[in-house]
C-alpha cells in the first residue's frame, strides 16, 4: 500500500502563547466551552512533536517525513487542528499553529532533546483543555495516519472503551524493496506479535466461522502515537499517564522518556496489557522506515485464521 503523498496550504501569523516560557505560537484562537457531538468526527485536535537538527543525516529528508505526516491529517474527515511542537521553526503546508521550544524539558531543569515529546503532550493538554473536540491525537514527526486507519478506529473504539479495552494502532514501515512490515514486532519469523481474540458476544458457536470479528492483542503496543475520543481525553488529563514523572508502563521492561508520551492512557491502573487491542486495519506508518525486515503486514492476519483453522482461537471477555 503506497501512502499518498499531498501538501495542504494553510496559513501562519506569529503571535505570542501567553503560557508558554521562551516559546512562539502561530495563529492563536480563542477558547471555545461548548461541547462536540460524538456522533461523528467533527472537530480534532492533533499536536505532532518534532525535533528538527541539521546534524542529523538527511535533515531535508526528516522534513519531507512531516510534510506528508501532516498531509495524511489532512485526509481526515470533519475540521482538524494540527499544531506542530518543535524546537525551531519549520515552514509545513497544512499546520496550523506553531509552539516553539528550543529546550525541551521533560521536567523543571531537565533538558534533554528526547523530551520534545513532552513538551507536545503539555500543548496537547493545555489546548485540548481550553476547547472542547470530538477526538484528540498525539503522534511523532515522522509517523502517517490515513484516514482509512482512522476511520476504522473512530468505528469501532467507542464500542470498545464501553468495555474497557482501548483500541490503538499498530506501526508498519516499507524497506527499500517496498515491502511492508509490522515495525514493533521482532524475533522469529515464524513467531507471533500478538494474540488473536474472537468477539464471540452472544453466539452460541463453539467455532468461529465469521473472521471479520477479530481483535488482535499485541505483544508490544509502542506505535508512536495515540488517538483519544473526547472522553478519553478527559480520562486522560485526569490520569497520572497524562504527566512525565508519574507515566510509564509497569507490565514489563520500561519504554523510554519519548516513547512514554506515546502511551496515552495503556498504563494507567485499570487498563494495561490485558485490555490493549488493534486490527490489521489499524496501521500507522514509520516513514523513516527504521524496524526490522522480520514480521510481514500480513502477520496478523496469519494468526487470525491459523486459530480459526484450527478451532483454537481465545475468547475476547
Amino acid at each position: 500500500m503506497a501512502l499518498p503523498f499531498m501538501l495542504m496550504m494553510g496559513c501562519a501569523v506569529l503571535g505570542q502563547y501567553s503560557s508558554c516560557s521562551a516559546s512562539l505560537v502561530i495563529a492563536q484562537r480563542e477558547p471555545s466551552f461548548v461541547l462536540p457531538s460524538h456522533r461523528n468526527p467533527s472537530s480534532g485536535l492533533a499536536v505532532i512533536s518534532f525535533w528538527r537538527a541539521t546534524w542529523m543525516p538527511s535533515p531535508s529528508q526528516k522534513i519531507a517525513w512531516l510534510h506528508q505526516a501532516v498531509a495524511e491529517l489532512r485526509t481526515w474527515p470533519g475540521h482538524l487542528r494540527v499544531v506542530l511542537v518543535a524546537n525551531q521553526h519549520t515552514p509545513v503546508d497544512g499546520v496550523d499553529e506553531q509552539v516553539i521550544r528550543p529546550v525541551p524539558q521533560c521536567e523543571v531543569g531537565g533538558y534533554y532533546t528526547l523530551c520534545m515529546p513532552w513538551e507536545a503532550i503539555r500543548v496537547l493538554k493545555q489546548m485540548g483543555g481550553q476547547e472542547a473536540y470530538t477526538h484528540y491525537a498525539y503522534l511523532e514527526g515522522d509517523i502517517a495516519i490515513p484516514a482509512t486507519t482512522f476511520n476504522m478506529w473512530w468505528e469501532h473504539n467507542e464500542g470498545l472503551y464501553a468495555r474497557g479495552y482501548l483500541l490503538v494502532t499498530h506501526r508498519r514501515h516499507f524497506n527499500a524493496q517496498k515491502q511492508e512490515f509490522i515495525t514493533d514486532c521482532s524475533g522469529n519469523p515464524t513467531g507471533p506479535c500478538g494474540e488473536p481474540l474472537w468477539d464471540k458476544g452472544q453466539s452460541s458457536e463453539t467455532c468461529p466461522t465469521n473472521r471479520s470479528i477479530f481483535w488482535v492483542r499485541p505483544f508490544n503496543s509502542y506505535n508512536a502515537n495515540f488517538l483519544m475520543n473526547h472522553a478519553q481525553f478527559q480520562e486522560y488529563l485526569a490520569s497520572e499517564q497524562s504527566e512525565y514523572l508519574t507515566s510509564g508502563s509497569r507490565e514489563g521492561p520500561p519504554w523510554g522518556k519519548q516513547e512514554n508520551a506515546a502511551g496515552g492512557l495503556r498504563w494507567a491502573s485499570k487498563y494495561g496489557k490485558n485490555k490493549i487491542l488493534t486490527l490489521t486495519s489499524l496501521p500507522v506508518y514509520h516513514l523513516s522506515g527504521l524496524g526490522q525486515e522480520v514480521q510481514r503486514a500480513t502477520r496478523f492476519d496469519e494468526q487470525v485464521e491459523r486459530c480459526v483453522s484450527g478451532c483454537n482461537c481465545s475468547v475476547l471477555k
